[in-house]
């Protein structure tokens, strides 16, 4: 008879203004998670800096992977592969991520699996399940897990029924307007904020 083994994962996000690792155990079970926020920074420019939250990233994201790997009680040597978020998020801060990511998937000879940042969501809702055959999440037990929320700037409470992953990126592009809209609004704070700058030059 076959011995079921444990797969215990690394996962490493870093696609905005958080730097975060997290071990997880057969896909189910959260051993550690870490995160270090950026907010505070963010908060004095009114909107999160790519550049900014890019060095930040540099700074941290080694303290959080051993952070994360001491909470859990593991080493690398426990890791059997990685998982890292490949985007959609800022270029910059996502490079970091995967750079780590490759690094030690490469040092330790494990594999690596980039992850889909929208998938990373919906699939993190299974870590909450209480009784994964029937799918219900325990923040909300009328929530099944093959159903979704998308929120954007004009439609709050639009629920769609996801009968597998690949299916959801098709809803996503109806929400891509608005998301432009918000990026908008991003950089024009950013360009008041240098306007602003240069009073002092």
């Amino acid at each position: 008879m076959k011995e079921n083994k444990d797969v215990t994962i690394l996962a490493i996000e870093s696609s905005c203004d958080e730097t975060a690792a997290a071990v997880v155990r057969n896909g189910r079970e959260v051993l550690s998670n870490v995160i270090s926020s950026q907010i505070d920074l963010h908060k004095l420019y009114g909107g999160v800096v790519p550049e900014i939250a890019s060095r930040k990233h540099i700074e941290k994201i080694n303290q959080v992977i051993e952070e994360t790997l001491k909470e859990a009680g593991k080493t690398l040597d426990d890791i059997d592969a990685i998982g890292v978020t490949y985007g959609p998020g800022l270029v910059g801060a996502l490079l970091v991520g995967v750079a780590a990511a490759k690094a030690v998937a490469w040092a330790r000879k494990i594999p690596l699996v980039g992850v889909h940042h929208i998938e990373g969501h919906i699939s993190a809702n299974s870590t909450l399940c209480t009784d994964s055959a029937h799918g219900y999440a325990t923040l909300s037990e009328e929530l099944h897990l093959n159903h979704i929320r998308i929120e954007s700037g004009k439609r709050k409470k639009d629920i769609y029924h996801i009968q597998h992953i690949n299916s959801l990126h098709s809803r996503l592009k109806a929400f891509m307007s608005d998301f432009k809209g918000v990026a908008t609004k991003h950089l024009q704070n950013y360009l008041d904020c240098c306007k602003f700058l240069e009073m002092f030059k």
